[in-house]
């Protein structure tokens, strides 16, 4: 996974946050705090680029997986939320 491309399309898609590659060649960014998901979550839903895959989101008490696929790059943006523990993260993976 190239990390310019990856930030590139994040930015075409408004998302103002910056990540780092992980072990398993995604792209990680570790949100701040619940507004920060809200945020995001209101820049993928509202991406005419981005389609949510209503059959792999999750959605419980405890956290969230919204995954949404780009219909013009190769690129997954999972949307996480562990509501018990205050962490967020948007997980990007190349399909």
């Amino acid at each position: 996974m190239n990390i310019t491309e990856v930030e590139d399309y994040l930015k075409s898609i408004n998302i103002p946050y910056t990540g780092e590659i992980s072990n398993n060649d995604s792209y990680v960014i570790d949100l701040s705090n619940s507004n920060d998901y809200g945020k995001v979550y209101s820049i993928l839903d509202k991406s005419e680029d981005l389609d949510l895959l209503d059959d792999n989101q999750v959605v419980t008490e405890q956290g969230s997986s919204l995954i949404y696929e780009s219909d013009s790059t190769n690129y997954m943006v999972n949307l996480i939320a562990d509501w018990d523990s205050n962490k967020y993260q948007v997980v990007i993976n190349e399909i």
